[in-house]
């Protein structure tokens, strides 16, 4: 029974703080009463013995906060990196440069080839052997 209480406190706990988190990113107008409205509502909560009332309470916070991941707004993505590089470490220092490819005009790429071949089979061209007798 006590291991029971212990995650049922850790989860309602976890619960409490996602929510606050989220709450925190509600428009200026919503934000405050949000938050106040949780708190009110963990606060509650916490003199409760009845396991069933807990369980309710407990999905009641889950549902509120499933809202509150759908009309918080998302925050803008810090760092979004284009394009493909590649990270040299060497005299104490960090170099940035474009990859290296293996691959270059005198040879292929067996990824390129395949993708290639795939892409004829699928418009139609199954092999060269109505090409043979032209040349």
């Amino acid at each position: 029974a006590c291991s029971a209480t212990a995650m049922v406190l850790s989860h309602s706990l976890i619960l409490y703080r996602n929510m606050l988190r989220y709450a925190r990113s509600l428009p200026a107008a919503k934000r405050n009463d949000g938050i106040e409205q949780i708190r009110k509502g963990f606060r509650a909560g916490k003199e409760t013995d009845d396991p069933a009332l807990i369980k309710a309470m407990l999905e009641k916070a889950n549902s509120t906060l499933g809202y509150l991941k759908i009309v918080t707004p998302r925050s803008p993505k810090q760092h979004v990196q284009t394009g493909k590089t590649k990270t040299v470490f060497g005299d104490d220092s960090m170099k940035l440069s474009r990859p290296v490819s293996n691959w270059t005009g005198s040879n292929m790429d067996p990824d390129s080839v395949a993708r290639h071949e795939r892409s004829l089979k699928r418009a139609g061209f199954k092999n060269n052997a109505d090409m043979k007798g032209f040349f």
